[in-house]
């Protein structure tokens, strides 16, 4: 499980929670829709799935019955909620957000690379459709780049 423990776009999102000695990470892949939950390090389900907004995954851990639920609460915002439940109640709920910074750096990151990408086109007289292609694909690259060295903010929700 090591090599995903941190985030990345290509990598996907890893929440770890305890419940005494017992260590659950739930891992959810943002491109492959590929989801496992670990528990102590072991393998103890995985599953695809390609719901947009929700998934859950349900095991067993020493006579307790266990639920991961994933749900992505605002797209735009990159809002993503991880929910433990034990025996059928809520237990734990992490939050993953990208601050209102870190946005932004993403988005300067992306035009950046966008308009650096036109001003070479243009500079070997390129028409308007093939610099505004290289505007496209600069900032698809600027905002891979930049999500390879930007890392959320995992944060504990209080339990009402």
């Amino acid at each position: 499980m090591d090599k995903k423990k941190s985030f990345r776009l290509t990598k996907g999102l890893a929440f770890t929670f305890f419940d005494g000695d017992v260590e659950i990470e739930a891992w959810f892949s943002n491109l492959t829709g590929k989801e496992e939950v670990y528990v102590n390090g072991e393998l103890r389900c995985s599953k695809r799935s390609f719901s947009v907004t929700t998934s859950t995954n349900d095991f067993n851990v020493n006579g307790n019955k266990y639920s991961v639920s994933m749900n992505l609460d605002d797209f735009w915002k990159s809002k993503f909620y991880c929910t433990l439940n034990k025996n059928g109640k809520l237990f734990q709920r992490k939050q993953m957000v990208f601050t209102r910074k870190v946005s932004f750096l993403i988005t300067l990151i992306s035009i950046l690379s966008g308009l650096v990408s036109v001003c070479l086109l243009w500079k070997f007289h390129a028409s308007f459709d093939v610099c505004l292609a290289g505007f496209i694909g600069g900032s698809i690259v600027g905002f891979l780049l930049a999500f390879r060295y930007v890392k959320p903010v995992v944060e504990d929700v209080p339990l009402a």
